[in-house]
């Protein structure tokens, strides 16, 4: 079943563990616990790849913790815990990275529009603003995204280059929720 790239595999696999739990268990409750264990271990084995948690330190340190602290919760506190607390560590991490998105101003380079501040010779289009708001829009972070364009517009107020136009870059929503539409109502009316 190794090499399957459909998720037709997924039958025969579990049609195998459902026999296995059924009709080979008694000839498991024999065996010490030290052999179940190494054939637990050595069953994993191939899940822990230090290059892959060294490659989430690189990518995203943050996420880096989710699995140390499942890790450590399952050693202090046994498995059923432990793994319990890694979940609602997972979910709380889901929620500061939804509450706190990513944002850039883009501006225009050749024939592309990028962020800003990546490139010095970068130009923005006078009265223009154009916004990337690079995450779902929802309950959670629908005000960071009214409060963020409130506060670039008022930053050039007055200015030469003062804005006249908002371009919101939706490219990053994949999901607009209905506090999330009606924030983008409220930025259309300002």
């Amino acid at each position: 079943m190794a090499g399957a790239k459909t998720v037709g595999n997924n039958l025969p696999q579990g049609l195998v563990v459902m026999f296995g739990l059924l009709f080979l268990t008694s000839l498991f409750e024999k065996l010490p616990n030290p052999v179940l264990g190494a054939i637990v271990i050595l069953a994993l084995s191939d899940l822990v790849q230090p290059m892959h948690w060294y490659h989430i330190y690189k990518v995203k340190p943050l996420d880096f913790l989710v699995p140390w602290v499942t890790f450590i919760m399952i050693l202090w506190l046994g498995i059923a815990d432990g793994i319990g607390i890694g979940v609602a560590f997972s979910l709380f991490m889901l929620i500061l990275y939804s509450s706190f998105p990513g944002f850039a101003i883009l501006g225009k380079r050749g024939a592309d529009f990028v962020p800003i501040y990546q490139y010095d010779d970068d130009k923005g289009i006078d009265g223009v603003v154009i916004f990337r708001f690079a995450a779902d829009l929802h309950f959670a972070n629908a005000g960071i995204l009214q409060s963020r364009v409130h506060e670039i517009v008022e930053r050039k107020r007055g200015t030469p280059n003062e804005v006249h136009t908002v371009v919101i870059d939706a490219s990053g929503m994949h999901f607009v929720d209905c506090t999330g539409a009606t924030e983008m109502c409220v930025l259309k009316k300002r």
